[in-house]
């Protein structure tokens, strides 16, 4: 039995270890704390000392994050419920990062609360990553040029502030919506557009389309196809430029001769504009 005790143990820490996750409980009845290897790890601390007793923890956060922590786990202790949160913490050398918390109450056999228990998981690498793209989508937002994402079955799913300006639409009104009924682009060259990208990864080309008021534009696109981390096709990122071609007029019809008449299809989509790339 203590042998196979002993493995489930090394199992548990590994899996804490691969996973980030570190766990502790808290006895209400002396305010000592107990941590499991990978929190020591993840705190910067040395796992061969006491954990610091609880009223000491605040050392470990920002003065933000501990407030929040100090409401969570006192509303736990009144009514029961479980707490998680995302919060910052302080390393002993200055170093700082982000965890989950999660915690929940411990009763005895007699329903009295007498704990608390829970898991830390480190989440700095994926806050970071968020930091990241927070940035970039600002960066993108104080450009000109329209920014879209939309899925592969062509439903928008991001839309840029240049997107609002050149074609009318907010980003909330084109969110969820069909790319085709947003901007209805030019019959014949897109389906062309979209296989030479999924074939390629990139397509560069003119496409005729239409804003929310109804203008009709000459849009200088650059497509790039989006893969998931099994590399499998996941979205399309689009940049338009209004090319120096633009047309301001509204046809009648939306349908293969509308768009010729409004622009000779030699000039919406030349030989040329298709550039190929190696995946």
């Amino acid at each position: 039995k203590e042998r196979a005790l002993a493995q489930r143990e090394r199992a548990m820490r590994l899996a804490q270890r691969i996973a980030g996750l570190g766990s502790w409980y808290l006895d209400l009845s002396t305010n000592k704390v107990t941590w499991s290897e990978q929190l020591y790890v993840m705190l910067g601390l040395d796992p061969n000392r006491d954990p610091p007793d609880y009223d000491e923890h605040m050392n470990l956060f920002t003065a933000e994050s501990w407030a929040m922590l100090s409401k969570a786990v006192g509303r736990t202790q009144e009514t029961g419920h479980p707490y998680e949160l995302e919060i910052e913490f302080v390393r002993p050398d200055k170093s700082q990062g982000w965890m989950m918390a999660r915690g929940e109450c411990v009763y005895n056999e007699e329903n009295e609360l007498i704990g608390l228990q829970g898991t830390a998981q480190d989440i700095t690498a994926r806050r970071e990553a968020d930091q990241r793209l927070s940035e970039q989508a600002a960066l993108i937002n104080r450009a000109r040029d329209a920014f879209i994402v939309r899925d592969m079955a062509d439903k928008v799913i991001f839309w840029s502030t240049g997107a609002e300006q050149i074609y009318g639409y907010a980003s909330t009104e084109a969110v969820g919506k069909s790319f085709h009924e947003l901007l209805t682009p030019d019959p014949e060259t897109f389906p062309e557009a979209k296989r030479a990208t999924l074939e390629n990864g990139q397509w560069n080309g003119e496409l005729v389309k239409r804003t929310q008021a109804g203008e009709i534009l000459v849009i200088e696109a650059r497509w790039t196809l989006l893969r998931d981390q099994n590399g499998n096709p996941k979205s399309i990122l689009t940049t338009d430029t209004i090319s120096r071609k633009r047309r301001r007029s509204k046809p009648n019809s939306y349908g293969r001769s509308g768009w010729r008449e409004l622009v000779p299809w030699r000039e919406v989509l030349p030989m040329t504009s298709i550039t190929c790339f190696r995946r």
